[in-house]
């Protein structure tokens, strides 16, 4: 029988966030100079979400377009920063 929706949500609460966050596991693969390009962008309010997004794709990384709003605000599984 499967679980109910309240006992699937149970059981991924009790699972924890995930350890990394979609920008985390981008940024684990980019060498030290994109690494240290994308963090400088995140720093800066006049960059545009989207912007990073179209950048990232243009270089055939994938992201999901909430990743990066939510990783430059801190609600993010991230490690607090």
């Amino acid at each position: 029988m499967k679980p109910s929706l309240l006992d699937s949500i149970r059981i991924e609460n009790k699972r924890g966030p995930n350890p990394n966050c979609w920008v985390a596991r981008i940024m684990a693969d980019l060498d030290s100079q994109d690494r240290a390009d994308l963090e400088t962008a995140f720093a800066d309010p006049n960059i545009q979400h989207s912007a990073i997004v179209r950048a990232l794709r243009n270089r055939n990384i994938e992201v999901k377009p909430s990743a990066i709003p939510r990783h430059r605000k801190g609600e993010c599984s991230c490690e607090p920063r």
